[in-house]
């Protein structure tokens, strides 16, 4: 049997938003109806069980931001990852090279080699795949144990713990989609896609394939699509540490099995806003130095001679004075600082403000 075949959510993630264009409407109706069921699910259980709030500390579902966050995020995950897969297969394409007409150009090679990679056509792929799945799975029994047993590892009781039935079962069912669905596909997509972009954008440069367009209107050189890939990238990522904060803000306890996690997530997110981008980056720097000395040497020439200097120099001078110096146009650069900020802050709240609290 063709593995791919089985694999369901690569074909959600793949097939949202379609090459031709557009927005495969019954797909994201499909998904955003499946999130509302699990709430509608989760809110007659509670009601039922008379846990919409718990005693004390405890945590009922109105209580518990952790599980809004779950069933709220799920359906923005699947449908940004697949935007961003979009945006990745059309930036990727339409990369500004040298000989861009020729059949054999390097870039084409390496983004079909990507390509065949992150569609899982190969046995890597789906192994990765794989190993994402059964960390799902162990951290979803590790949540069953926790909730049998809550008071110990939380502080707190909690809607869906052992005792409450039907909250059990429902919750279980909505983290059992969430962490062997979802996230695992959502996570193998948006590592994939970071890489590689990393890589071809390394490759394009140190074989000296990028072009800087200077007079590009986008006033980065022409890459600042790709400054609006790695920005939609990073909000999967953003939103999945959003839930790992929530889930270690709903408990009085903080246990490391989340804890640890989120701090990771932090590091990830930074790094890999940085990281991505950082071939392309570094050759944009490059070629604004290159550039100034150019214009410079032009206007210092026309100085030494008394004569003024030639209107493409004088235009040229203007040019570098916008760049942006980055592949990010100004509010694309604003939103990615507004999310690194956001995140570092977040987490420093949670692992030394809070702690030190209690």
């Amino acid at each position: 049997m063709n593995i791919r075949s089985m694999l369901w959510p690569l074909q959600i993630v793949t097939n949202l938003f379609p090459r031709n264009g557009g927005v495969n409407i019954k797909l994201v109706t499909g998904i955003v109806f499946f999130s509302i069921c699990q709430l509608i699910a989760l809110v007659v259980a509670t009601h039922h069980e008379g846990t919409f709030s718990l005693p004390g500390v405890g945590k009922g579902l109105m209580e518990h931001e952790g599980v809004w966050a779950i069933v709220i995020t799920d359906p923005l995950l699947l449908i940004s990852t697949g935007y961003a897969y979009a945006l990745f297969r059309k930036c990727m394409r339409t990369l500004p090279i040298k000989n861009p007409g020729s059949k054999g150009t390097i870039k084409k090679t390496l983004f079909q080699s990507k390509l065949s990679h992150l569609l899982m056509k190969e046995a890597g792929g789906q192994l990765i795949y794989a190993l994402l799945v059964v960390v799902g799975l162990f951290a979803f029994a590790n949540n069953i144990v926790q909730t049998c047993n809550p008071a110990i590892y939380y502080g707190n009781d909690v809607f869906d713990s052992s005792k409450y039935v039907y909250g059990f079962i429902t919750n279980k069912f909505n983290l059992f989609v969430s962490w062997t669905i979802v996230y695992p596909i959502v996570a193998y997509f948006c590592l994939t896609m970071s890489a590689s972009i990393y890589l071809i954008l390394k490759k394009l440069r140190d074989s000296g394939q990028l072009v800087a367009e200077m007079h590009h209107p986008d006033k980065c050189f022409g890459y600042s699509q790709i400054g609006t890939l790695n920005l939609v990238l990073m909000l999967p990522f953003f939103l999945t540490y959003n839930v790992m904060f929530f889930l270690a803000d709903t408990h009085e306890s903080a246990y490391l099995s989340l804890l640890i996690p989120l701090v990771g997530m932090t590091a990830v997110f930074i790094g890999i806003s940085y990281m991505t981008l950082y071939p392309l980056a570094a050759f944009i720097r490059e070629e604004c130095a290159k550039q100034a000395g150019v214009v410079q040497g032009h206007l210092r020439n026309a100085m030494e001679k008394g004569t003024k200097p030639r209107i493409r120099v004088v235009l040229d001078s203007m040019y570098l004075s916008m760049m942006h110096g980055t592949p990010y146009t100004k509010n694309a650069r604003s939103l990615i600082t507004a999310l690194r900020i956001a995140t570092l802050t977040m987490t420093a709240y949670r692992t030394f403000i809070i702690q030190a609290q209690t």
